[in-house]
Parts: structure tokens; C-alpha cells; sequence
């Protein structure tokens, strides 16, 4: 389109007065308005070329304003569209956006952040960050935040943020240095929630843990069979290091000696996705061989895909080893008991009796669970112990306090020992209280089995057994040794018993002869003779005794003769004059009538057991009383033709013990008695073919009895008579 210029000048397009136009939007306008002018040129005829300019103009501006407007709408609309696809990605992002000051503040947060914290967004903003940081995680936000200031980078942290509620969870932060629109330091704050994630990690790592600790072996393969995963309990018990297991396949393991048949079985049971458990018989780096119990396992993935193997295994060769050996053992049994047809029941019983005690062995077990004192206690512990089956829990006091007063100490100090971790095991002996009140002994053994990280025992296991029996063998073994040890000592004094008896023979005959001339030279004078007569009547005596004594010591004895028991004991009262007096004691004898019938026996030997009956009754005496009494009697005794003798004394009596046998060698009830007075009596009245018995005074003391039988034989005349 051409238009008319001022003075005639010819006409020229409108688009050359816009070229010049810089505006991208003032040439949309003018092509826009020489489009319209296009469509209606009639109405510009009529006007000045300077009105057509100006309308030009003004048509242009117009234009121009509706294509801003319409621009400004557009923009407008499109700020509307991004503001809200940024409340969307910002607002309602899956993870915490915050914007936190130079101060610790939190000046801008998205709502994920405020509702992961359980505020409001408004309640949220002003707050300081480590208002929401659980207290022993302070530290770790703080290194953390200071190197993002610092350096402006550093790797995620993870810390536990409390919400308004009080309870905890993980955030993994993630933060970056910037700067807001006033220039003023910041930090962009992303927070994600991984309490899920890490409790997950957590299973995960519990049950690699589990894996790789296990006491079997433990291994992973892909589909083709090659080694993925070994756990440490399998490369101890290959020998091989888990670097040259990897990528392998197990056959590297074998031995050859694996029956084919098992192999087989193995993959058919695996290619049809099912599990397959056998034994396998492989070979160790070093070359030894080894049985193991296998169980290998296809992995299914979710979609049902087999896509890996699990194999768990058991050492059990010394198991397998074992179980040979009792097949040896069976084997041999079994030929035993072939050639010994007749005895079959017999040990077919005894093996069923072996079997019984093994099963149900007689020890008492007793599991002691030191950091909480609890006593766990088999049956039979309890009733070896005799703790009643309440049901309840036992302590250790109660156990020790089951122990005597005597020997409770011994153990105290072997427990507190084993408890200060000087030993690892205790041994030990004692007597139980026991309710019926009898005397038994328990032998305990026990071994520390587990203790804590400081070395404290946890866990202590004792075995306890009735060792009674043993202990009783042991003293008896000790009396014994002690008996044989003083019997070799009397046949020395034997020995030397009769070399002194042959000794004094000689000297006792020439005081004898010596007494008879003197008896002629004083005949006249009866005192002096009586003297004379006395020292020839016992040097005579001490003859026949040490006559007796070689023949004791020979082993002879001499046969017996018809004795007045009167005159026997009339003769020990006068030889135990001097006892008398020194102890102030009164011999009576007037219970032996003088016409008892005559018994049979040795005159020595029932002076003998006399003096011996009546020296135990002086030494019984009690020291307050003056003037004690020692009564000799005899009487005809129930059984017909004997004679029944007492000897009664009012002492001390013998000990009250049960189990306390005067007439046994070497027991005495004085510190310094032998013991063998009594056991001499006993064998001597014995061979005389009576008794000695003992029976407590009613008055206080002792009664001895002893029987002999009467005789007709011969009465010998004792020497002066």
C-alpha cells in the first residue's frame, strides 16, 4: 500500500516510516496494522498525508498495547502455571527442602519438612535447627554444618530429629552453600526420612552377620555355578583363602571320591527348583580329605526366576569317624557274642544295664548363671543336695549354705578365686548338712565355661558325686596302714621281748637261790623271813612271766590247770598293794567266795587280765572322788558249769560313741593308752574258751564280765605254799 506525502510528494509504503522501529514487538504492530489498512484502504483516501500518518501511528501504538496486554496475560497465566508446578516440586516434593540462616534459623521450609518435624509451616519458620536435633546427635550437626560454611562441601550426615511430639527418627542431610536475594549467607537443607531405610540396613547387616559368622559353612553361586560368596567358617575349613574360592566352582573341592550317583541326584533335584541335602565327600587345600553334611538350596527371585544357589554345610567327619568306630565296636560285639552263645542273655543285659547308666548317669549337674545368681540344678543334684523341687530359682548362698560350718570356708575361697579369675576350674570336697544328720561327702568338680568382656565368669558348670564310700575307704586304707605299721612294731618288741626274757632268766634265778639262803640264815626271826619268803615268791614269779613271755614270743602256749579263784584274786589284791596306797583306792574282793568251784585255765594269764581290768578301773577314777572302790566278784553265771567274774569300777565309764569298740586293737579311750590292754584281755578270756564283755555302771563307771568254765583237773600249788 502507497500513501500521499505533504507538497505532492509521491506516495511511498507505510512499512518504510517502521523499518527503523528497534522493537521486535513494534514490527509485530506494524505488520499487524498494514494488514488491517490492507483490508480497508477506502478510508484513508479522504485525509492529508500527515492525518494519514498520524493515524498510521496511531493504529500502530493501538496495535501494540493489545499485543502487550495479550503478552501480559500469557505471562501471566504462564507465572501462574510455574507457581504451580513449584508448590508441586517444592511444596510437595517427597523429601524436606529448608533454607536456614548464618544464624542457625530456619527462614524458609517446604511442607514435607514441617510435616516430617509435625508443625506447620508458619510455626516451623524462625526456629533454630538444632531445636529439632536430638541431643547426642548435636555434635555431628554441628562438625557437619560448620564444614558446609566452611569449605562448602561435605558428606551427607545422618542424625535423629525429634518431632513437636517427642519422638525421634533418621534424617539423611544434604546441604549446600547459597546466597538469598539479599546477598546474605544461607544453607540449602534437604532432609530425607531413612528411619525405614535404616532399620532395613540394619536387618540386612544382622543377617550378613548371621551368614558370615555361622558354624557352618556357607556359600553363594550364580546360576553357572561359579562362587559369589564364601563366609569365614567355610575358608577355615577348606584351607583355602576366600580370594581363590571366588569365581571358582565348588568342584574344585573334590575329592573323588564322592559316589557319581550323588552328583546325579544333586542336579536332578536342582534343575526342578527343589532343594537337595546329602553327604559329600571333599578335599582340603592341604590335601586331607573331610565329610560334610550338605544342603544346597536354589534362590528364587519375585518373579519366580532362579537366579543363584545356597549351600550350607556341616563338618562331620569326626562325627562320621565316630559313627564308624561304634560300627567297629558293634561289629566286634556281635562276634563276641557269637562265640559266646551260652552268655548272649547275659551280656545282652549287661549291654542294656551300660546303655541305662549312661543315659541316666548318677553325677549331679549344677549350671550356676553368675551375673544374675541363678542356680539351675538337675534332679539328681537336688536330691543329692537335699533341696526340696519347689520350682522356684536357686542362688549360690543356698547351695553353700547346704555345706557344714567346717568345711563351708574351704569352698568360699575356691569360688571367690574362680570368680577373681585366678583359676578357671575348682575342685573341692565337703560334708553337706544333711537332715537325717548322717555324715556324707560330695566331690565337686567345676570349669568356667563363658565370661563377660572384663574377664568376670558368666556361666559356671559343676558336676558333683557322693564320694562317702571313697572317703570311708580312705580312712579305713589309713587305719589299716596305721595297724599294719604298729603290728610290725609289736613283733620287733616280740623279737625283743623274748631276747629280754632270756636275759633276765639268769639274774631272776640267782635272786631266787640267793632269797632260799637267806630264808636258812634268818629261820629264826619270822619278820625277816617273811621278807626273805616275798622277794623268792615274786623273783620266782617274774621268772615263770618272762618264761611265758619267750614262749609268747615262740608262739607257744602252755596248757591250762585247775585253779582256786579265790586264791587268784587274793594273790592280784596283794601284788596291787602299792597301787593301792599310791591311788587311794580300795581293791574288795570279798564278792569271791572261797569255796567256788575250781576253774580252768592259766594262772598268769587270769593274774594277767585281773590286773589289767583293775589298773583300767584306777586310771578311770574320777579326780574328785577320794577314796575310790574297785570291786572284784564271782558267781555261778547262767550257763551251767562257769563262772561268771565282774570287775566294777565308779569312773568316767567309756565314751558314749556307737561306733567307739573298746575291745578293738588299738582303740582307747585314754590319750596315751595303746589300745591293746582290753584287746589282750578279750583274746586271752577267749582262749580260756569264755567272754569279756562290757556293761555301763548304773551307779556311774564300768562293769567288765568275763566267763571260765569249771574244772576237775588238778589244783596247782602256787610257789611258797
Amino acid at each position: 500500500m502507497t500513501t500521499r506525502q505533504p507538497n505532492g510528494a509521491s506516495k511511498r509504503p507505510i512499512a518504510s516510516k517502521v523499518a527503523k522501529a528497534p522493537s521486535t514487538l513494534r514490527r509485530q504492530a506494524l505488520n499487524l496494522t498494514e494488514a488491517i489498512a490492507a483490508q480497508s484502504p477506502e478510508s484513508l483516501e479522504s485525509l492529508s498525508p500527515e492525518q494519514t500518518w498520524a493515524m498510521h501511528e496511531l493504529r500502530v501504538h493501538q496495535t501494540q498495547l493489545v499485543m502487550q496486554n495479550e503478552e501480559l496475560r500469557r505471562s501471566q497465566l504462564e507465572l501462574a502455571a510455574t507457581q504451580a508446578r513449584y508448590f508441586d516440586l517444592y511444596d510437595l516434593a517427597p523429601v524436606g527442602y529448608c533454607t536456614v540462616s548464618e544464624k542457625g534459623l530456619i527462614v524458609q521450609a517446604n511442607l514435607t519438612a514441617a510435616t516430617l518435624l509435625g508443625l506447620t509451616r508458619q510455626a516451623l519458620l524462625d526456629q533454630p535447627v538444632t531445636h529439632f536435633v536430638l541431643t547426642a546427635d548435636q555434635d555431628v550437626y554441628y562438625h557437619y554444618t560448620k564444614k558446609i560454611r566452611e569449605t562448602g562441601e561435605a558428606p551427607p550426615c545422618k542424625v535423629r530429629l525429634v518431632k513437636s511430639s517427642g519422638t525421634s527418627f533418621w534424617a539423611h542431610l544434604v546441604a549446600s552453600r547459597a546466597q538469598d536475594d539479599q546477598g546474605a549467607s544461607v544453607l540449602r537443607v534437604v532432609l530425607t526420612d531413612v528411619t525405614e531405610l535404616r532399620s532395613a540396613h540394619d536387618q540386612i547387616r544382622k543377617l550378613s552377620l548371621a551368614v558370615e559368622q555361622s558354624a557352618e559353612s556357607i556359600l553363594i553361586t550364580d546360576i553357572e555355578g561359579r562362587i559369589e560368596y564364601v563366609n569365614e567358617t567355610l575358608t577355615r575349613s577348606t584351607g583355602y583363602p576366600r580370594e581363590e574360592l571366588v569365581g571358582k566352582n565348588p568342584r574344585m573341592l573334590q575329592s573323588g571320591l564322592t559316589p557319581a550317583a550323588t552328583y546325579d541326584a544333586l542336579w536332578d533335584a536342582l534343575k526342578q527348583g527343589l532343594p537337595w541335602k546329602g553327604q559329600l565327600i571333599n578335599r582340603r587345600k592341604d590335601g586331607s580329605q573331610y565329610v560334610e553334611l550338605a544342603s544346597i538350596t536354589p534362590l528364587r527371585q519375585p518373579d519366580g526366576r532362579i537366579t543363584h544357589y545356597v549351600g550350607v554345610k556341616e563338618d562331620i567327619t569326626a562325627t562320621k569317624r565316630m559313627g564308624e568306630e561304634l560300627d567297629q565296636q558293634r561289629h566286634h560285639l556281635e562276634q563276641l557274642l557269637e562265640l559266646r552263645t551260652k552268655k548272649k542273655q547275659e551280656l545282652l543285659e549287661s549291654e542294656m544295664r551300660w546303655q541305662f547308666a549312661v543315659e541316666s548317669r548318677g553325677d549331679a549337674m549344677w549350671d550356676w548363671d553368675a551375673e544374675n545368681d541363678e542356680l539351675y540344678l538337675t534332679a539328681a543334684a537336688k536330691e543329692l543336695f537335699e533341696l526340696p523341687d519347689t520350682g522356684s530359682k536357686w542362688r549360690i548362698a543356698d547351695l553353700i549354705a547346704k555345706i557344714r560350718d567346717e568345711d563351708r570356708a574351704e569352698v568360699q575361697v575356691q569360688i571367690n578365686d574362680m570368680m577373681a579369675g585366678k583359676t578357671s576350674e575348682w575342685w573341692a570336697e565337703w560334708r553337706p548338712v544333711s537332715a537325717e544328720g548322717t555324715l556324707r561327702w560330695v566331690g565337686t568338680r567345676g570349669r568356667v565355661m563363658t565370661r563377660a568382656p572384663n574377664g568376670q565368669p558368666r556361666r559356671i558348670v559343676s558336676i558333683s558325686h557322693e564320694a562317702t564310700q571313697r572317703k570311708l575307704r580312705e580312712a579305713e586304707y589309713g587305719r589299716q596302714g596305721a595297724l599294719l605299721a604298729h603290728q610290725g612294731r609289736l613283733v620287733l618288741l616280740g623279737e625283743l621281748a623274748s631276747a629280754l626274757a632270756h636275759e633276765m632268766n639268769q639274774p631272776l634265778t640267782a635272786i631266787a637261790g640267793f632269797a632260799g639262803a637267806a630264808a636258812r640264815k634268818v629261820a629264826d626271826q619270822p619278820l625277816a623271813l617273811e621278807l626273805v619268803r616275798a622277794i623268792e615268791e615274786q623273783a620266782m614269779r617274774a621268772g615263770e612271766i618272762a618264761w611265758r613271755m619267750r614262749n609268747f614270743a615262740r608262739r607257744q602256749r602252755l596248757g591250762p590247770v585247775a585253779l582256786s579263784l579265790h586264791e587268784v584274786v587274793v594273790g592280784v589284791a596283794k601284788w596291787m598293794h602299792a597301787d593301792q596306797v599310791y591311788n587311794d583306792v580300795f581293791i574288795d574282793i570279798t564278792g569271791v567266795g572261797v569255796n567256788l568251784p575250781k576253774v580252768e585255765g592259766d594262772r598268769v594269764e587270769l593274774e594277767q587280765v585281773l590286773f589289767n581290768l583293775v589298773r583300767n578301773g584306777i586310771e578311770a577314777g574320777l579326780p574328785e572322788v577320794r577314796e575310790q572302790r574297785i570291786a572284784i566278784a564271782a558267781v555261778p553265771a547262767a550257763q551251767a558249769g562257769a563262772i561268771e567274774i565282774t570287775v566294777t569300777d565308779w569312773g568316767s565309764g567309756l565314751p558314749a560313741d556307737a561306733n567307739f569298740d573298746a575291745f578293738a586293737s588299738f582303740t582307747s579311750s585314754k590319750a596315751q593308752g595303746l589300745g591293746l590292754g582290753l584287746t589282750i584281755c578279750a583274746s586271752i578270756i577267749e582262749g580260756h574258751g569264755g567272754h569279756l564283755w562290757a556293761t555301763p555302771n548304773p551307779q556311774g563307771g564300768t562293769v567288765f564280765h568275763f566267763n571260765l568254765q569249771a574244772s576237775t583237773l588238778p589244783i596247782k600249788i602256787p610257789v611258797g605254799e
